[in-house]
This record gives C-alpha cells, sequence and structure tokens, in this order.
C-alpha cells in the first residue's frame, strides 16, 4: 500500500499517489527464499510552472 512519509500539500500528495500507484507490482523481499515484509522508498521531483 502507497503511502505519503513526508507531505508536500494535498495536491502533489494525491499526485505522488497516483503516479506510485501506476508502478509495476513490486516482488517482496527475500529471506532464505521466503517472502518477507520489505518497504520501497520513492522520492518524486515536481518541475512547476508558473504562469504569468
Amino acid at each position: 500500500d502507497a503511502r505519503i512519509v513526508k507531505s508536500s500539500g494535498k495536491t502533489l500528495d494525491a499526485e505522488a499517489l497516483r503516479m506510485a500507484r501506476m508502478l509495476p507490482k513490486f516482488h517482496p523481499g527475500l529471506n532464505g527464499g521466503v517472502p518477507a515484509e520489505s518497504s520501497y522508498t520513492l522520492a518524486f521531483q515536481y518541475y512547476v510552472n508558473q504562469q504569468q
């Protein structure tokens, strides 16, 4: 399940979650060949155009 660790505001958080949910499914980490609980941290960088 995707979640926000450090908020950048509601709009950017929503976009980050939308993009994270579009990624391919991750395979679980293995410990001795057995699936183990693991986590991933993804950083998203945004470029915002200012309207004139």
